[in-house]
């Protein structure tokens, strides 16, 4: 028996053990689908795409529209979920630790670095305290390699990095300071 809030179903009204129901259909593409829904929370909401000529449509007044936007609303309305159901599945602990699964931080860690951000406490270093670094100097012919020694930040707020004779700072990095021979030698082809 098809089920009338299913529009375009082969078959549904399958009950499983989950008793969720699972309602198979044919897009207006042609293709099969599947949706699994829970019972009494299948939408009502009116489809308000077509598919004709080959392409999604909308029609609005005596206007019909087509284009990104028009298949971008009718892969929405294919996910047959209302904006609440949205708003309730993407919240804003739900977004955090499946980023936080992404980049391998923990949501608390995400707030905290996201909050320092905010308060201006946040800095991206260009380089590891220690590393290793490829400098060409004024009148050198050859690639001067250096290690760096830590970081250092002053009262105002500016970053240095010291190095064996003097010390460097963060724009440095990529004009005169390379991180790898190869971006050194890079610049120096480039700019020579």
């Amino acid at each position: 028996m098809k089920n009338k809030e299913c529009l375009g179903c082969i078959y549904c009204g399958i009950i499983h053990e989950s008793n969720m129901v699972y309602c198979d259909f044919i897009g207006k593409t042609g293709m099969a689908r599947s949706l699994l829904c829970p019972p009494g929370k299948r939408t009502d909401m009116k489809r308000l795409t077509y598919f004709d000529g080959g392409k999604w449509r909308l029609k609005i007044g005596d206007t019909e529209y087509s284009g990104e936007a028009v298949d971008r609303l009718a892969a929405y309305e294919d996910t047959r979920l209302e904006p609440e159901d949205f708003k309730r599945t993407f919240t804003e602990d739900a977004l955090l630790k499946l980023t936080g699964q992404l980049l391998g931080v923990t949501p608390d860690r995400l707030r905290e670095l996201a909050q320092a951000d905010r308060e201006g406490r946040c800095v991206v270093l260009p380089a590891k305290p220690d590393q290793i670094i490829y400098q060409w100097r004024k009148g050198d012919d050859c690639l001067s390699v250096s290690r760096l020694d830590g970081v250092q930040v002053n009262a105002d707020g500016e970053i240095t990095y010291p190095i064996w004779n003097g010390y460097l700072i963060p724009e440095d990095f990529g004009k005169t300071v390379f991180l790898t021979r190869e971006e050194a030698a890079l610049w120096r082809e480039q700019d020579g």
